[in-house]
């Protein structure tokens, strides 16, 4: 295989991840904001 191929792949591939774990705590963050509105609504 290419090196600089498997460099490129694993830059998209780190983006990939940290984008994925961004989402999931916005995600977590959001869910929790709705039930704390709803608790104290």
């Amino acid at each position: 295989m290419h090196p600089r191929f498997f460099r490129i792949a694993i830059l998209i591939f780190g983006r990939v991840r940290y984008t994925f774990i961004l989402y999931r705590l916005s995600v977590k963050s959001a869910i929790h904001l709705y039930y704390l509105k709803k608790a104290y609504s």
